[in-house]
């Protein structure tokens, strides 16, 4: 048998729990050597050792395009002969390197962008198309691969444009929510999209996407709420009809306020004590800590007040931890209710 190893690499990738695009394999003698750092999957192996045997019965040199069995997701995958091992599809490829430079993804190395890119959908607009319009739920992060959007009022006054690199759509889904402008297509836009479910666990899974989304959205916050966060600096009351819990903690950290937070809710009181915008403790009945702040981010009515005071009692405390980690999985445990309660 040839020492170089014949290889088979992911083509195409559908909810496969276990690999991503752009994953290869190796063969050697009778070894089959799977991506580093991953496990086997035996439905897989399987595959892969019956088109072995069928390219070399079959004298194959150009390699073999193939689909796994399948379990609850599927691959497609290319097998290519010892001494012919490929790389990346070009196509694959060259989308990586493009997606490497633009902002968002500037912080990941190619083979994490991979991953990500199995996420990712890809449409094209035309002039005049609106993408997002002012009060829709927040569905998608958009990425703009090429072209320019514009992003109105609702008495349709430009508050910005955006242009090649540039992501909209991401301030409702961190704070839940509805989309605070319209978006419409102002040349022939090419977007890259991402769910909101694949988004939060995406940013789970890349603390330097998180630092990313925590900087725009303190730039745009400063750009358009500028006046209303130095109004609540000097003590604020307000009502969560008009700011849900998650966009207010928010503000909260994205300006870097020290205080306290005092909420009067249907259900009792509230408190949230900030340093620098640091979340330090959360009371909410008897519910105390990231008990109480996951369950604060559930509630749609009640008023609120900031105090610039912090408590003697408070000046020491450390952080509950970093706030976009305990924003975005308070956010997906609240999705997770929602979704059992609709079932």
């Amino acid at each position: 048998m040839s020492k170089e190893p014949s290889t088979v690499s992911i083509t195409r990738w559908d909810e496969c729990p276990l690999y991503w695009l752009g994953d290869t394999f190796h063969l050697k003698g009778y070894g089959l050597f799977p991506p580093q750092d991953k496990p086997v999957c035996l439905i897989l192996a399987r595959d892969i050792a019956m088109i072995d045997i069928k390219a070399h019965n079959l004298d194959e040199k150009k390699g073999i395009r193939f689909d796994c069995s399948g379990c609850t997701g599927r691959v497609q995958l290319r097998y290519a002969p010892a001494g012919n091992e490929t790389n990346l599809p070009e196509e694959f490829a060259k989308i990586v390197e493009h997606l490497s430079q633009l902002p968002f993804f500037e912080s990941l190395g190619h083979h994490r962008i991979r991953d990500v890119l199995t996420l990712l959908k890809l449409e094209r607009h035309d002039t005049g198309d609106v993408i997002i319009r002012k009060g829709d739920p927040g569905t998608n992060l958009y990425i703009i691969v090429s072209g320019k959007v514009e992003v109105t009022d609702e008495n349709h006054f430009s508050l910005t444009e955006l242009g090649t690199g540039e992501i909209f759509g991401e301030m409702s889904l961190v704070s839940g929510d509805p989309a605070g402008a319209t978006v419409k297509v102002t040349e022939p836009t090419t977007l890259l999209y991402l769910r909101a479910e694949d988004f939060k666990r995406v940013l789970h899974r890349f603390p330097s996407l998180q630092m990313y989304i925590s900087c725009l959205l303190a730039r745009r916050l400063a750009h358009t709420n500028i006046l209303w966060a130095e109004d609540l600096t000097r003590g604020m009351a307000g009502d969560l009809a008009e700011m849900s819990p998650s966009g207010l903690f928010q503000t909260m950290n994205l300006n870097q306020k020290t205080g306290v937070l005092s909420l009067d809710l249907p259900s009792g009181k509230a408190e949230l004590c900030f340093r620098n915008g640091e979340l330090l403790d959360a009371t909410m009945g008897e519910a105390h800590g990231i008990e109480a702040f996951n369950a604060l981010l559930a509630e749609p009515e009640g008023r609120f007040q900031f105090d610039p005071a912090l408590p003697e009692s408070h000046a020491d405390r450390k952080p509950l931890g970093p706030f976009m980690n305990l924003l975005m999985d308070g956010l997906r445990e609240l999705d997770e209710r929602n979704h059992l309660k609709t079932q």
